[in-house]
């Protein structure tokens, strides 16, 4: 197919006549070859791959996760037909993620690139445990009060039950604390870092693990969150559920007020952001 000893910029610039309106782009296809070729793998073994990445992206689903995937298990020399089942599972879900976004009712218009992770998302959160019915019912907590979650925020609220599953809190309590966090307007990076506390108080301290009826309550009343947990955890620490620690983020957009209930304090002193 290609010279094994051809360059990634090499093989980019073979592969540039197939960029437009690709769903793999010609760098990607490059470095997936290069390693194909490293490890001695027939030419061509990926071509039907490709041809199924690219159906998905004209369903409307994002190719990002699925490339990622062929990359990791050329990358640890896993056989093609065990990565072609994985990556049509992962389509599937994606699939199962795009219809459930697609059939919630009306949502709010935004950007494609949002959209495409709230598919990601929620397509992750489904191959972790989470069921349909289950993402459904914090759609429909946070919509009874007015509250119509965009696909990034229902994604996000959806990976974090995901979180607080995998960490052992009942499903019931996780469902209403998430969907009372989404409809009180978290952002999705403070509805993950809820889950992601949660989890961490109730390993450092399994005697007294935290109530999620009782802090689901103080959200509802508009408290502040860092009174409804322990301190943030030092740098070096590792959140549960997404590997390594991140830098803490800098403290910007707070949540918008919510405009029929004007007597709430400021949404960003109740988040994560808004810790002092």
């Amino acid at each position: 197919m290609f010279p094994r000893r051809l360059s990634v910029a090499g093989l980019v610039i073979a592969l540039a006549p197939l960029a437009a309106h690709a769903q793999v782009s010609p760098q990607d296809r490059a470095e997936i070859l290069q390693l194909q070729a490293l490890r001695g793998a027939p030419a061509g073994e990926f071509d039907p791959l490709f041809a199924e990445i690219e159906a998905a992206g004209t369903r409307g689903l994002p190719s990002r996760p699925l490339v990622n995937k062929i990359k990791e298990g050329v990358a640890k020399g896993v056989p093609a037909p065990r990565i072609g089942t994985v990556v049509r599972d992962m389509a599937g879900r994606l699939d199962s993620a795009r219809a459930l976004l697609d059939g919630r009712g009306p949502a709010p218009q935004e950007a494609a690139a949002s959209r495409a992770r709230g598919i990601e998302l929620i397509g992750e959160a489904l191959g972790r445990g989470v069921t349909r019915d289950d993402i459904l019912a914090i759609d429909r907590i946070a919509r009874e009060r007015g509250t119509v979650p965009n696909a990034e925020s229902l994604a996000s609220a959806a990976k974090g039950l995901a979180i607080l599953k995998e960490g052992g809190f009942a499903l019931p309590d996780s469902r209403s604390l998430v969907g009372e966090a989404l409809r009180e307007g978290f952002r999705p990076v403070d509805l993950l870092d809820l889950a992601r506390d949660l989890v961490l108080q109730r390993r450092e301290r399994p005697e007294h693990p935290p109530s999620l009826q009782d802090i689901r309550d103080g959200i509802a009343r508009g408290e502040r969150i860092d009174r409804l947990l322990p301190p943030e955890r030092p740098p070096d620490r590792i959140r549960p559920g997404d590997g390594p620690s991140r830098p803490d983020r800098p403290e910007t957009s707070d949540r918008p007020e919510t405009p029929d209930r004007p007597d709430r304090p400021e949404r960003g002193e109740r988040g994560k952001s808004g810790r002092q």
